[in-house]
């Protein structure tokens, strides 16, 4: 009753409550009423979701590098960003688990990322998929799209080279 009491008192000293703090106020009371650790690990639905806005929140802060839980589908995305010169380098460090993969961003010389854009467009709820002959353009070609095929990730040139199509994975420029 007493964190009730508390929640109650928050709200009526606010004018206005968006849904949203009023959530987490109720939260954070259930966390402490349930005895739960502050710093719990969330599940992850959508691992190269969380990976493309890791990236994306790093280059708008200008940091140099970006830590994130390991997966063979995040090594090979960042396998194809290094050969497409998005980033500078990666390297995947063993923590007993299942491993860190380190992304090293990539600036130009005045400061700007060489990244102006990433966008998910296959979701787990939501599966896009492209037959060899309409993969997507970026840009009018200027960016890149990720598409994961039978053969691996690869790119939206190299798919229609190599005559494949597969699931779009993300746009990136």
């Amino acid at each position: 009753m007493g964190v009730q009491k508390d929640i109650i008192e928050n709200l009526i000293c606010v004018d206005c409550v968006s849904v949203s703090s009023l959530l987490r106020v109720k939260f954070r009371a259930l966390s402490k009423r349930h005895g739960k650790e502050k710093d719990e690990i969330m599940s992850l639905t959508d691992p190269i979701g969380d990976m493309l806005t890791r990236m994306r929140n790093a280059i708008m802060v200008k940091k140099k590098e970006v830590s994130l839980p390991s997966s063979r589908m995040k090594v090979e995305i960042a396998k194809v960003l290094k050969e497409e010169g998005y980033i500078q380098n990666f390297k995947v460090v063993d923590d007993n688990k299942q491993g860190i993969l380190n992304i090293i961003l990539k600036y130009t010389d005045d400061n700007q990322s060489v990244i102006s854009g990433l966008r998910r467009i296959s979701r787990p709820g939501c599966r896009i998929y492209c037959k060899r002959e309409f993969i997507p353009k970026v840009l009018h070609g200027l960016g890149v799209v990720l598409i994961s095929t039978s053969k691996g990730i690869a790119t939206g040139k190299k798919c229609e080279e190599i005559g494949l199509g597969g699931e779009v994975l993300c746009y990136i420029w």
